[in-house]
């Protein structure tokens, strides 16, 4: 059926419209419904999300529960992640090296989400994937960039939500042929209200021993770009 010139200059409008907004919702995965590792030596925790989604502060929760961390210490803390970011600059470089893999064994590792296609396998992985509110990822993540002058931070926010959401599709598509990957899904918005919980999941799942109370010492006051602009801390 042929349309008519209206009905055409409609549905290109209606078309840029939607192409402004930013994405109705983005990839949910979680499959921790097992049992917890029988040698926990052995596993690579992997730690991952979008940049700016609760990676360090869940790194944190680990570290503090007694669970060793692979970091280089090779990025200080800062303004932007008091605590320490929680990195190794190898784990950066996994799409070019991942022979240091078997390194981590039994420690956990950081990974930024669209690297995690990369992992190798032959290795026992447990999976961390931390979610957040795609308007405060695009918020924290312009904010860093700014402060820091570099590229990236002058980009529309309907165009790093639609990176990011392809990025978590791309994870999620992963994720489906790597099924042998157990899979604990974080929200970071109830990481915070609810700490105490989020650590008792994370005990769960990585297995003992395993400082729940030590884990949940969160600070609240990190929480720096809220949904709500006029909400934020910062």
């Amino acid at each position: 059926m042929r349309l008519s010139s209206a009905n055409g200059r409609k549905s290109a409008a209606a078309c840029a419209a939607a192409d402004s907004k930013p994405p109705a919702s983005v990839p949910q995965f979680d499959r921790s419904g097992v049992a917890p590792p029988a040698d926990r030596s052995q596993v690579v925790t992997v730690v991952a999300g979008l940049p700016r989604s609760g990676t360090s502060m869940a790194m944190q929760m680990l570290a503090a529960a007694g669970l060793p961390v692979y970091t280089d210490q090779h990025r200080p803390p800062d303004e932007d992640n008091p605590r320490g970011y929680f990195e190794h600059e190898q784990a950066t470089r996994l799409h070019q090296d991942v022979s240091w893999i078997p390194q981590a064994r039994g420690k956990a590792v950081k990974i930024v989400a669209h690297l995690l296609p990369f992992l190798p396998e032959g290795e026992q992985y447990r999976l961390i994937f931390m979610h957040r509110n795609m308007r405060e990822v695009v918020a924290s993540q312009k904010a860093m960039l700014e402060r820091l002058r570099r590229k990236g931070g002058e980009l529309a926010e309907a165009r790093l939500m639609r990176a990011y959401t392809q990025q978590l599709v791309r994870v999620q598509t992963w994720l489906r042929r790597r099924a042998e990957i157990p899979v604990l899904a974080i929200s970071y918005a109830e990481a915070f209200a609810d700490p105490a919980a989020t650590a008792a999941r994370l005990a769960r799942f990585l297995g003992e021993p395993f400082d729940t109370h030590a884990a949940a010492a969160i600070e609240p006051l990190l929480r720096r770009q809220g949904a709500d602009p006029a909400t934020a801390l910062r």
